[in-house]
């Protein structure tokens, strides 16, 4: 099968906005840093920013999310992240999604018995720099939260603060 990129792999470049498409319609989305790494989302107005002590998550609500971990390795590559998201994020049974199996950079999911799922995804934006993508959401939000959590990703932004 033919992997395709999820990720345009662009640093940012000081575009404050730009649209997005949210369930076939145009919707603005404001470029949002996530504290504490180098990256940045261009979030639209129906997700939130949760703010933590050690950083902040986008999502429909605390229970439904985007969140980004950098990984703390001098070596970064697929296999130290999907050990890092399985030590480090993982409680549940690790399952693949077919539908997200497209993607190159989609690591793997787990659905817990309460019906949370977690969809694990590496970002590499150099050799040294790498992070893990997490979605959390209830897997009955599935085909609402899915689409909308890929869209904003896409858009994902390296940001260099030298």
């Amino acid at each position: 099968m033919m992997k395709q990129k999820l990720f345009d792999y662009a640093a940012y470049n000081g575009e404050k906005s730009i649209n997005i498409t949210i369930e076939g319609k145009i919707e603005p989305a404001e470029f949002k840093k996530v504290k504490f790494t180098s990256y940045g989302l261009y979030v639209p107005k129906i997700l939130k920013e949760n703010m933590f002590e050690d950083g902040n998550e986008f999502g429909f609500s605390i229970a439904e999310f985007i969140s980004i971990r950098p990984i703390d390795s001098n070596i970064v590559n697929r296999e130290i992240a999907e050990e890092f998201a399985i030590e480090e994020l993982v409680r549940s049974p690790l399952t693949k999604d077919k539908n997200l199996m497209i993607f190159d950079e989609y690591l793997f999911s787990t659905i817990n018995e309460n019906g949370v799922r977690n969809d694990f995804f590496f970002y590499q934006h150099d050799k040294n720099q790498g992070t893990i993508v997490k979605f959390r959401y209830f897997q009955r939000n599935v085909d609402k939260v899915l689409p909308t959590f890929l869209e904003v990703i896409k858009h994902i932004r390296f940001v260099n603060e030298s």
